[in-house]
């Protein structure tokens, strides 16, 4: 009788327990929203505003941006939101912001040294190539890569309403920027890196603003020791690494699709096929991020340091939810495309871009495999097994370069993105046979005798 008396009360306190989340879904569902909105109202300007070689340029730009994010400022960002709640209810918090600050002022200071080397390199080894689109892609790079560490700090810190606002705000920004510097500079990639560039330094102003506000009490005023920011810097390192040593692969992954269609075919098909990824991939791969994070915080503040046995058997169990969730999200999507992909570039892109409508059901699928296979690395991350995940993510890396330089060659813009497709199925496969591995024991802060997560399972259930 006792048992179930039990079990009537925690059935009458479910609502009042997922009410806070329910609220923090609905923030962040709504900043998504705007966000992917905000997106495809990019791309209907720019495919209207810029030619598709010019179109193609920008794509090839960007690419040089999302290999400083993947490489150098991504690992920090995601070792921040890893460390952020442990760190809080041990106490460590003062000395974990001062090592993720040293850690992203070093990357910064290398990306901008290697951005003036290349400027002047270029300037005497090619004097007719325009330095202006690489520049501003690197200082993009630098500025998205700071906004994706405060959106990790703010992310872990629960602060739903801010990161999801500054989400939306970038991407409507962007075509802010982009018409001004069009309007004033003429219709070029540097004119729409530069109108991108200066959109986000204001978003990330914004940003750094309400960081400082938000901080928890007396952590500014607290001054760590430097043997203690060494200290939190070895382990935010020893987290991050393995993304750093992946990151350089799965770029070359993710960008060898607009290179390969480059160097077999035309700049004009690389802006063809950007336009179709960003209506294809963009919009599962934000849902799915909606997913992570509303979610990861949660999952992180209940492993803890990972110590915890049954706290990461309850990690599994959500984390499989959240697989299946977007396996059933991307089945969804695929039938809206393969439904509606005329009418959808009928009413976004102009006619130039209809030719390749009929791919777009099959960049839905690659983008979706890829994001599901994003969500199941979750469950190392909680666990701090990164470096399991560095076999799976350098070896399908280069499938997928083999498989877009084979695609490109004989197929063109089809031929790469079915071979996006085949890459993705071969990720997600591999991910899950790697998430049925036992735990292992967890090695950081070992001196820790009360677990984080156990402390936090009322805050979070």
């Amino acid at each position: 009788m006792r048992l179930v008396r039990k079990h009537i009360s925690v059935a009458l306190r479910l609502p009042e327990l997922a009410r806070p989340l329910l609220a923090e879904a609905g923030v962040v569902l709504l900043g998504q929203v705007l966000a992917t909105l905000g997106s495809l109202a990019c791309v209907r300007y720019l495919t209207r505003a810029l030619q598709p070689t010019v179109y193609g340029e920008l794509a090839l730009a960007l690419t040089l941006a999302s290999l400083v994010q993947q490489v150098l400022l991504g690992p920090v960002g995601n070792a921040a939101l890893r460390f952020y709640a442990p760190a809080r209810d041990a106490g460590r918090l003062p000395p974990v912001l001062k090592a993720v600050q040293k850690l992203g002022l070093r990357m910064i200071l290398g990306i901008a040294t290697a951005g003036a080397l290349t400027a002047i390199a270029l300037r005497v080894f090619r004097p007719q190539f325009h330095v202006y689109p690489v520049l501003f892609a690197l200082a993009l790079a630098m500025s998205v890569g700071v906004a994706s560490m405060l959106d990790g700090l703010q992310n872990a810190a629960r602060q739903r309403g801010v990161v999801a606002w500054h989400q939306a705000l970038a991407q409507w920004a962007r075509i802010g920027g982009a018409i001004g510097a069009i309007s004033a500079w003429g219709a070029t990639s540097a004119s729409a890196l530069f109108g991108y560039l200066s959109a986000s330094v204001c978003v990330l102003l914004s940003q750094f603003a309400f960081f400082k506000y938000r901080l928890p009490r007396g952590t500014a005023r607290y001054q760590p020791s430097t043997d203690e920011v060494q200290r939190e810097l070895r382990q935010l390192w020893r987290y991050a690494w393995p993304f750093a040593s992946w990151g350089l692969f799965t770029w070359a992954a993710m960008s060898s699709d607009r290179w390969s269609l480059q160097a077999f075919r035309s700049t004009s098909e690389v802006g063809m096929y950007q336009a179709l990824y960003q209506l294809g991939y963009y919009p599962i791969t934000i849902a799915a991020g909606l997913i992570t994070q509303l979610i990861s915080p949660i999952i992180y503040n209940i492993a803890g340091d990972a110590s915890s046995e049954p706290n990461m058997r309850r990690v599994d169990r959500i984390n499989n939810v959240l697989i299946l969730s977007c396996l059933a999200l991307t089945a969804l999507y695929w039938t809206l495309t393969a439904l509606f992909h005329r009418l959808l570039f009928r009413i976004l892109l102009p006619p130039t871009y209809h030719a390749v409508s009929e791919l777009l059901p099959w960049m839905a699928i690659s983008g979706g495999l890829f994001a599901t296979g994003q969500i199941a690395t979750v469950r190392q991350m909680a666990n701090r097994e990164t470096g399991q995940l560095v076999s799976p993510k350098v070896a399908t890396s280069l499938l997928w370069i083999l498989l877009n330089i084979l695609g490109a060659r004989f197929f063109g813009i089809a031929g790469v993105v079915y071979a996006g497709a085949v890459a993705s199925i071969a990720y997600l496969a591999w991910l899950l046979l790697l998430g049925r591995r036992p735990h292992k024991e967890s090695t950081i802060y070992p001196h820790e005798t009360q677990t984080p997560g156990d402390r936090n399972l009322t805050c979070v259930n």
